[in-house]
């Protein structure tokens, strides 16, 4: 493994050097250390040879920002995020944007009563074939421009489900912005249980 058994306590948001751009493959296991990491910002950002990238075993529990983490990975055809605390984070900006071979992400134990910054997050995310944001709280008013720019553009089966809860439906709807085209996306309110 790159990073196995070392711990890194830094500033993560600049660490992909133009050398990293044409990596394929990058496993942390479990003994890469990010407890104390705050910043993620643009960490993966630009990755595009990424074709694999296992952060599964991230510890996410101070981080604060998650802007750009993962834009222009448009090489993953999955990602595990699914065990990310994201109880202080306060920017998700474009957190998927340009991820274009996605055609799925759980975001669903994603705590995001704190966030502020939500544009563009799944902007560009064309492939997906459905998204689940029903856990989503809009508590903080985040920006949420562009949120889904071509999200589901390129999916066989449109428009794709957005699954919302009805406060999600109404903010999404009455905030405007969302860049959301119902050719290609339309927001469904989840109902309890589904």
């Amino acid at each position: 493994y790159m990073f196995a058994g070392n711990s890194y306590d830094d500033n993560l948001s600049k660490w992909v050097d133009r050398t990293f751009k044409q990596i394929k493959n990058i496993d942390f296991g479990a003994n890469f250390n990010t407890r104390n990491v705050t910043n993620m910002d643009s960490m993966f950002s630009d990755c595009s040879g990424l074709t694999s990238l296992d952060v599964s075993n991230f510890n996410t529990t101070n981080v604060t920002d998650m802007r750009s983490m993962f834009h222009g990975c448009s090489g993953l055809t999955s990602l595990d995020v699914s065990k990310f605390n994201t109880k202080k984070v306060y920017d998700m900006a474009y957190m998927f944007h340009s991820c274009t071979s996605l055609t799925s992400l759980d975001v669903s134990n994603f705590n995001t009563q704190r966030v502020y910054y939500m544009s563009g997050m799944f902007s560009g995310c064309s492939s997906f074939t459905f998204l689940d944001i029903s856990s989503f709280s809009f508590l903080a008013n985040p920006s949420i421009s562009d949120i889904f720019n071509s999200t589901g553009s390129n999916a066989a089966n449109k428009p794709i489900p957005i699954y919302v809860t009805e406060e999600g439906k109404s903010y999404i709807e009455t905030t405007g912005g969302s860049s959301i085209n119902n050719e290609y996306a339309t927001l469904i309110i989840k109902s309890v249980g589904i």
